[in-house]
């Protein structure tokens, strides 16, 4: 299992060998949580909380108290003794949850999303723009980008809602605004996976959108 990339190297290197001094104890774990100890100058409680296979938030009660030197122990026990049955939840995927998670705050019991909560519907998810992909441009990575705005563009076209706002388009005409940035600063790999999802959109889908589509194609890979 991946997880070296959520901590420090010093902080890897310190929890690896926490594990291998045998540091590691009552390890127990369901396929919701994983619990144990770690013994340091006290014996610390670690909790890792699991959802679909994937760490979603970890816990220890030590004063650093996030990402620490316990955690990594235990990751590195895990990773000794169960090899990977678990996957660390990518940033993209806890994005995906949050656009997933506001749709359905804003939907009524019937999935529906009125008129009344429209307008702060579109506002929150355009908010989500604004900083999760805005963060992702920042940091250029830019399939990331374009794999999240590709979701929030099929995502907000299904949702079920009184769009009298015309809250949709404008949220398909920003996706579009940053598919036409992300092509003018990525790389060919990337280019070529938005090529693949368009080609792909236009080819399974009869939706509305599909001119915003085409429009992308013509200009930059027709």
């Amino acid at each position: 299992m991946d997880f070296e990339d959520l901590f420090d190297e010093d902080v890897v290197n310190r929890g690896y060998g926490y594990f291998m001094e045998g540091r590691v104890m009552n390890f127990k774990m369901t396929d919701k949580l994983i619990t144990a100890q770690v013994l340091g100058t006290h014996k610390y409680d670690v909790e890792i909380h699991i959802s679909h296979n994937h760490i979603v938030d970890m816990e220890c009660n030590c004063y650093y108290g996030d990402k620490c030197k316990h955690m990594a122990a235990v990751l590195s026990y895990f990773d000794e003794h169960y090899s990977g049955n678990i996957t660390l939840d990518s940033e993209l995927n806890k994005y995906k949850k949050e656009i997933d998670h506001t749709i359905q705050y804003f939907s009524d019991r019937d999935g529906f999303i009125s008129f009344h909560q429209a307008r702060n519907f579109i506002g929150n998810i355009q908010n989500i723009i604004s900083y999760d992909v805005g963060t992702l441009m920042d940091n250029r990575d830019y399939l990331e980008a374009f794999e999240l705005t590709a979701y929030i563009f099929d995502r907000i076209y299904n949702v079920d809602m009184d769009d009298s706002v015309g809250g949709k388009i404008e949220i398909a005409e920003e996706c579009v605004s940053i598919w036409k940035e992300i092509i003018d600063a990525a790389d060919e790999r990337t280019k070529d996976k938005m090529y693949q999802w368009l080609e792909n959109y236009i080819e399974t889908s009869c939706s509305d959108f599909n001119g915003y589509v085409e429009e992308i194609l013509d200009e930059y890979f027709w």
